[in-house]
């Protein structure tokens, strides 16, 4: 079943820039899907226009069979969450608890309900003993995580990460990626879009859409994206450190073809002595 589909979508902030020029993708519901591309390639662009922030110049984008248009864009947002990149942007409460309350207010749910569903995605994101602190406090991999269990809470269809990772250092990134990866195990009917140029991130999805320049150079999975080196240098992507050793043991006569992490590789290596 496809939960979005993006037709010949275009988008332009004014007549000489041109952001978003003839999309076209689709993302099955339950599957974690990346929009990856370099810096200015219209990512999150993307992301403001599947949630109906901003209004395309032409196509059409379908979320669940309908059509997002004016008079069905509050109907739809109540099926997504948008995690943004800084997580700053999003805090409106003086605590945690507070913060993911907000949502929930919004949506009126009942405040007797309310308490259990806080500290449900608190625990669910390892935040629960900080429901009385700052946000502001916080580390930001700690404010994401608050950031996620806000969405999370919303019980949405679809989670919509806008370089949700960008801001963090690599420990933060790792956390928040296994954090994201966990979140298919306790609902694997939630759909993920990841709008991201973070190569090492993007290995985790089940698909990706690589975009440049505004449109689609390839939609396939992670190992059929990153074993192409003629496409990653075309659309300016560097490919995860993981697949450079794994072509350079190739370069060296070592099959390392079914590797697809480190500790594989590494073990690899230690039997090809």
């Amino acid at each position: 079943m496809k939960k979005i589909e993006v037709k010949n979508l275009k988008f332009a902030y004014n007549s000489k820039e041109t952001v978003i020029n003839g999309l076209n993708f689709s993302v099955e519901a339950g599957k974690y899907v990346s929009i990856l591309g370099h810096n200015g390639s219209g990512k999150s662009t993307l992301a403001k226009l599947l949630m109906g922030l901003l209004v395309p110049g032409s196509g059409e984008i379908f979320v669940d069979g309908k059509l997002l248009s004016s008079e069905t864009v509050d109907e739809i947002r109540l099926k997504m969450a948008l995690v943004f990149q800084n997580p700053d942007n999003q805090f409106i409460g003086s605590t945690v608890e507070e913060d993911v309350a907000f949502g929930l207010e919004n949506r009126k749910v009942p405040q007797k309900e309310m308490h259990d569903i806080i500290f449900k995605y608190l625990r669910l994101v390892g935040m629960e003993e900080f429901y009385d602190k700052e946000p502001s406090n916080l580390s930001g991999g700690q404010k994401q995580r608050v950031a996620i269990a806000g969405a999370l809470a919303l019980n949405p269809d679809i989670l919509i990460l806008d370089e949700a990772t960008s801001m963090l250092d690599p420990k933060g990134k790792r956390e928040i990626n296994e954090l994201i990866n966990s979140l298919r195990d306790v609902n694997p009917e939630l759909t993920i879009i990841s709008i991201t140029h973070d190569v090492n991130e993007a290995l985790f999805s089940d698909e990706i859409v690589l975009i440049s320049s505004g449109k689609v150079s390839k939609v396939a999975t992670p190992e059929e994206i990153f074993s192409d080196e003629a496409l990653l240098t075309k659309n300016n992507v560097i490919s995860p450190f993981v697949y450079q050793i794994k072509n350079r043991l190739i370069d060296m006569g070592i099959d390392a073809s079914n590797c697809k992490t480190m500790d594989e590789m590494v073990e690899l290596i230690w039997q090809s002595k």
